[in-house]
């Protein structure tokens, strides 16, 4: 296997730091900040952040054969481990993923987005497959940390990389696309996300365009033409835009989108004028727009209509993302991996269009929302009442405010209930559901919400009514 190999002289030369112990013709195999995860040989990175702090575990991660210790702190002498003292430990190793990118000459996608970034991810990786041996984020190592670890995997073996960039803050964007150099930047959408750390959509806005701001005219730019805010950054493309939409013109389209269950979603790709039936195996309206914004990267990397369809229909959906599972007659959709307000309604939707029996939607708090947070989960309640959904439970103090807000757009007080905790809920949700439910469990990645898909599965499957519902 290939590995991407750094030495002490990189280090030093290209992160900035001092040597102060062991050897300046060290080689490293690879690169970890988690003392658990120390290979032989590695370079173990001692990154202080604001819940760990890793030069609390160089000691293990010596005693785990590591080669190498690269830290902030004094004191650490090893005559078997080098050890090389940097100012800031995050900034030096963002520089080192920085040259270990350039020294590799590989086409790199940079996706970013206030939803679907992760699987947008995925399908990418999915369809660039048929050409090339690719490199992506592991799950959604999409940070400011997450970026730069997964750019120091690129080896020589890599034909191209898929990268998935998130942000908290102002500028963080940036940060990222200059490590990464991307030769094609993807924007998903634009919608309320992360307003605790931006406050405003319109800053959102300038954050994610600060992607189209790092590339150059030879680069590549796509686009949701179907989402207003993301094409508004169309003006700051210096190079060729390819739009992806649904509903609008565009340079990559769907059309008949039909849903099979069991199997997925058919619909018709467009592609420049060139059309081929696809079956796609995930459903609700959200993850054909990522299908589609795949498509069309994967389009302007060269590969052919056959190919992207073949990819297409070879992904593997990710565990908690519009997961369909369905025990004793009833139909759960998992999508627990994360909750903000386009991708809750998204799920909502699919639920009220796809759904065969009686629709509830048990939810948790939508999180990093900022001040506007309570006006937020009420009007998500309200988008609730009027979209078909027969039963609203929720756990957290945010995501009562979607309970009231349903209930003040028309729902029964006795279909639209809050609880404390989710091991309340769970209890009521044990004794409500019988044959023939269709529930969306959905809330954001603090939230857990995983653990209320859990609990009803496992008692579902203790209950044994009957065999799973056909889909």
């Amino acid at each position: 296997m290939v590995m991407a190999i750094f030495n002490t002289r990189d280090i030093l030369t290209q992160a900035g730091g001092i040597l102060v112990g062991g050897s300046v013709d060290t080689t490293f195999s690879g690169v970890s900040i988690d003392s658990r995860k120390i290979r032989q040989g590695d370079l173990f990175w001692a990154i202080k952040g604001e819940r760990f702090d890793g030069n609390d575990f160089i000691d293990e991660a010596k005693s785990k054969g590591a080669a190498g210790i690269v830290t902030e702190s004094d004191g650490h002498v090893n005559e078997q481990c080098t050890i090389i003292k940097v100012e800031s430990s995050l900034r030096s190793l963002q520089l080192l993923a920085a040259f270990n990118r350039r020294r590799h000459n590989i086409p790199l996608v940079a996706i970013t987005g206030s939803n679907g970034k992760t699987s947008t991810k995925e399908i990418l990786s999915s369809v660039l497959k048929k050409r090339f041996k690719v490199l992506k984020n592991e799950g959604n190592l999409n940070n400011l940390i997450g970026v730069p670890l997964t750019l120091l995997k690129i080896d020589s073996g890599h034909e191209a990389a898929v990268v998935e960039m998130g942000m908290n803050r102002k500028g963080e964007i940036s940060v990222l696309a200059d490590m990464a150099g991307p030769d094609i930047g993807l924007i998903t959408n634009i919608g309320e996300a992360h307003l605790e750390g931006l406050g405003s959509m319109e800053n959102i806005k300038k954050a994610k365009g600060e992607l189209i701001d790092a590339l150059k005219a030879e680069h590549d730019v796509v686009l949701n033409a179907d989402d207003d805010a993301v094409m508004d950054l169309a003006k700051l493309a210096r190079g060729n835009i390819v739009t992806f939409a649904v509903n609008n013109n565009s340079d990559v389209r769907a059309s008949e989108v039909d849903v099979e269950w069991g199997k997925g979603t058919l619909f018709i790709l467009t592609v420049k004028g060139e059309s081929i039936p696809v079956l796609l195996p995930t459903y609700g309206i959200h993850q054909l727009y990522n299908a589609l914004a795949a498509s069309a990267a994967a389009h302007v990397m060269g590969l052919g209509l056959e190919e992207i369809r073949d990819g297409l229909e070879e992904h593997e959906p990710y565990e908690g993302r519009m997961e369909i599972l369905s025990e004793g007659g009833v139909v759960l959709i998992n999508d627990t991996y994360n909750a903000n307000p386009p991708s809750l309604k998204y799920a909502v939707e699919t639920l009220a269009n796809l759904s065969t029996g009686r629709k509830i939607a048990v939810l948790g708090d939508m999180l990093e929302m900022g001040e506007e947070a309570e006006r937020i989960h009420y009007d998500m309640g309200t988008f609730i009442s009027v979209n078909d959904i027969d039963m609203v439970l929720t756990a957290g103090p945010l995501a009562k405010k979607i309970s009231h807000g349903a209930i003040d757009g028309g729902l029964a007080q006795d279909a639209s209930l809050s609880f404390s905790d989710k091991s309340e809920l769970s209890k009521y949700l044990r004794a409500e559901v019988k044959e023939g439910d269709w529930i969306l469990i959905k809330g954001s990645r603090g939230m857990k919400m995983e653990e209320v898909t859990a609990d009803i599965l496992g008692h579902l499957k203790r209950r044994g009514w009957r065999a799973d519902i056909e889909l």
